[in-house]
């Protein structure tokens, strides 16, 4: 008797729950539309911290490391107005957002100097 009921309470603890988990999900959710709009905001982040890069790369008289950052800046930059093109925004909107992206990195390096060498690691993994 002590076993069906203990079986018991932890069927009902279960669905209550996953019941929970219900409760609390977006049913209007659409996964992939998520997850092309984190891609795309990776884009502009990682093309944002390749410029910076480039920058300071630049400004410490390394051409090499300038020059390859460049060339990850142009095609992360590149691939982000595309993404913003396929939906139907222009230009100008693709280089704003950008920008906007490059402003946050450096209020964020400034008071965190971790923050740079973080995101060159997690897009050099995700974006390679």
């Amino acid at each position: 008797m002590f076993r069906i009921l203990f079986l018991t309470a932890a069927i009902v603890t279960c669905s209550n729950a996953l019941a929970a988990d219900d409760k609390t999900a977006n049913p209007f959710s659409n996964y992939r539309a998520n997850e092309k709009r984190e891609r795309q905001e990776n884009l502009f982040r990682c093309a944002a911290a390749y410029g910076i890069w480039m920058k300071i790369a630049e400004e410490r008289n390394d051409a090499d490391n300038a020059q390859r950052y460049n060339a990850r800046f142009e095609k992360l930059s590149k691939d982000a107005q595309n993404s913003f093109e396929a939906v139907g925004k222009g230009e100008d909107e693709a280089d704003n957002h950008l920008q906007k992206h490059v402003d946050t990195l450096v209020k964020l390096a400034t008071s965190d100097g971790h923050v740079l060498p973080a995101l060159k690691t997690f897009c050099n993994k995700e974006l390679p």
